[in-house]
């Protein structure tokens, strides 16, 4: 049975508006959960660059302090092997460690004096101006409690202690870092140094007026010495900075600019996309009156035959759904590959990092042992001295496994530590990479690392070798031995062997040493090279696939 005309034109008017209002209800859930998915898309983007800045700040902090720390234990080593072995009250002593002090003190800024305290008292400080009231001033019955904890503690552990921040006795504020001195087993005194954070946080970058940050920094204890204490109940803006004693935290929060920023690229994406619907709206609008003309003239015709209205013509508004749908799927790809090349940024950040801290932590050794050697070479060190101060130096620092002082001849004749290394005592250099670097050592004059090679212990290892001289006259070698799975252990923090697979590889990109794979691999991975290796060692990262399975979204 055929339909009238007019009742036709009725049904096709009920169905089109009908469609009209679903598809415009498809439009505002397309477009909500457009602008939803891109201003969560920009904030995580935000806020994964924010972190990582701040991550990068904090190991700026970290690494300078750390500095500073290490300059402490050069002069904790000097007192107990340079200075103990002589004359304490002696003028040539004396003078002999003013000249290391001041030495130290023009290496690096933000450090306000160091101090030696025979028994806990203080004798001498340096610089002396502006430090008078600390002289004669017994750190044991410090009445201050942040002094006396960290005396306690630099006691009990024969390590670095940090005090909280606290009003220092030659007036303001500061933080100060203590250590033990020992002779024989036995409480000798303390060394001490007090540093100044603002000159500390100057150059880490925290306080440079483009980052536009709001920072707090507290202590080990607790406690809030810098900054907005308010900052530390938002644990999404609190990161570690890792300290020999401990770690410190630091929160920081961006100004209220960014949100606005942000606010704003998402209102210019919503009226992009507004405008979009509008336009396809517009299209079915005009359809629907132009279909509505044609049933009207229908209905006015008298002809015996009138004109019956055709159906509405869908091909434009189908081609538009189409194109909205492939915006729709070409934002999402968008916001894939953004977060696939954040995750590659943090990715590269992380291994930059660790390649930097590998390559200050070898330059450090080298700078030591350089000093070894011409400590040697001036006969300033005996061996008993060696062992003293070249194995604590090796238990303090991941990586090493033993150091060895070979004579003119390339024999060994003494190694630190040496009960566990005593069996290399005697030989000769003559494995292939050792033989080849001590003899480089001999002819450049310089320390020349290895190529990765497996050492007598049995495990992956390279050394470096430092030549002694005195004049022309060369009097043999010093080799530090790095076994590469204390480096790996020692230098790369827990969280980041979680996300990432790191393993030490040669050029080839065969594995020295790594990490046994844990969850799968994304694909991402970063490789640099160890620059002091002569890029025969490389650090590769390899992204973990740590999204959820399906199994454990479903369960």
């Amino acid at each position: 049975m055929s339909l009238s005309p007019s009742l036709l034109a009725a049904t096709i008017k009920r169905r089109l508006s009908f469609a009209s209002v679903t598809l415009l209800l498809c439009f505002s859930v397309i477009w909500w959960q457009a602008s939803y998915w891109f201003e969560t898309y920009l904030v995580e983007e935000r806020a994964q660059q924010f972190d990582q800045q701040v991550d990068g700040y904090a190991q700026n902090l970290a690494n300078i302090l750390n500095k500073r720390f290490a300059l402490l234990q050069g002069l904790t080593s000097y007192v107990e092997t340079d200075l103990l072995s002589s004359d304490v009250t002696s003028e040539g002593s004396g003078q002999r460690l003013d000249t290391f002090i001041n030495g130290l003190l023009t290496t690096s800024k933000g450090i306000r004096n160091f101090a030696v305290a025979p028994d806990g008292v203080i004798s001498k400080v340096i610089p002396l101006q502006g430090n008078e009231s600390a002289l004669g001033h017994d750190l044991l019955s410090d009445t201050r409690l942040a002094s006396r904890h960290a005396t306690l503690r630099a006691m009990r552990q024969s390590d670095i202690a940090l005090t909280s921040p606290m009003q220092l006795l030659q007036g303001g504020n500061g933080v100060v870092a203590r250590q033990a001195v020992n002779v024989d087993g036995h409480f000798w005194g303390l060394v001490s140094m007090a540093l100044d954070m603002a000159p500390l946080l100057q150059e880490s970058g925290l306080l440079n007026p483009e980052t536009d940050l709001q920072i707090g920094i507290r202590d080990s204890q607790g406690v809030v010495f810098y900054g907005d204490d308010e900052l530390f109940s938002n644990e999404r803006l609190v990161h570690r900075v890792d300290l020999i004693d401990g770690q410190w935290e630091l929160a920081a929060m961006t100004s209220a600019g960014a949100d606005a920023d942000i606010r704003q690229s998402v209102m210019i994406f919503e009226g992009v996309l507004a405008a979009f619907f509008l336009l396809v709206t517009g299209v079915l609008t005009q359809q629907r009156r132009q279909y509505r003309a044609q049933s009207s003239s229908a209905d006015g015709n008298n002809s015996t035959h009138p004109a019956q209205p055709g159906p509405p013509t869908w091909a434009a508004p189908l081609l538009t759904f189409c194109a909205l749908f492939m915006a729709t799927v070409a934002l999402y790809w968008f916001m894939q590959r953004n977060d696939t090349a954040s995750e590659q940024l943090a990715l590269n950040n992380t291994a930059a990092t660790l390649e930097h801290d590998i390559r200050r932590r070898l330059s450090s050794h080298q700078e030591y042992f350089e000093l070894l050697a011409e400590q040697i070479s001036q006969g300033q060190l005996s061996k008993t001295s060696y062992q003293e101060r070249v194995s604590r130096y090796v238990y303090d620092h991941p990586g090493l496994v033993n150091v060895t002082w070979a004579d003119a001849d390339f024999v060994i004749r003494d190694t630190a530590p040496y009960e566990e290394n005593k069996q290399v005592v005697g030989l000769k250099l003559l494995l292939p990479e050792p033989k080849r670097a001590s003899y480089e050592a001999y002819v450049s004059r310089q320390p020349v690392y290895t190529n990765p090679f497996v050492v007598i212990q049995g495990h992956p290892a390279f050394e470096l070798y430092v030549p002694i001289f005195t004049g022309e006259r060369f009097l043999g070698t010093l080799g530090a031995v790095y076994k590469i799975e204390y480096l790996l252990d020692g230098l790369v923090p827990d969280d980041v062997r979680s996300r990432y697979k790191v393993d030490f590889v040669d050029r080839e990109g065969q594995v020295i040493y790594g990490d046994a794979e844990q969850t799968p691999l994304t694909g991402l991975t970063r490789v640099l090279p160890i620059s002091q290796l002569n890029e025969t060692v490389w650090l590769r990262l390899n992204a973990y696939d740590n999204r959820p399975s399906k199994a454990a979204v479903c369960c």
